[in-house]
């Protein structure tokens, strides 16, 4: 992966490069998505719609997280995004309860 060079918008990087920057996007989508989630924790019962509103597209995130997690790689991640997704449904749920 290292060898293969591939050039594209002027410049010539490998396909180890290309991963590894998608690497470190995911992964500081995914420390953003936790700290954001933990934010939201605090307003849970002062403010539960505007809340309710914010993870409904992050349910839609991690959902995909999941689906793409099936389909183009493995089943640790699959599973643990899937976990995630239903943990946020469950709290969407719970938050339209009051």
């Amino acid at each position: 992966m290292q060898q293969t060079k591939i050039p594209m918008e002027g410049v010539t990087k490998t396909y180890d490069q290309f991963y590894t920057g998608m690497s470190l996007n995911l992964s500081i989508v995914l420390i953003s998505l936790t700290v954001l989630l933990w934010i939201l924790s605090n307003f849970s019962e002062s403010n539960p719609q505007a809340v309710r509103k914010l993870l409904i597209p992050t349910l839609f995130c991690i959902s995909c997280f999941g689906i793409t997690g099936f389909i183009y790689f493995f089943l640790i991640p699959a599973v643990v995004a899937s976990l995630g997704a239903l943990s946020i449904l469950v709290g969407i749920v719970l938050l339209g309860k009051n």
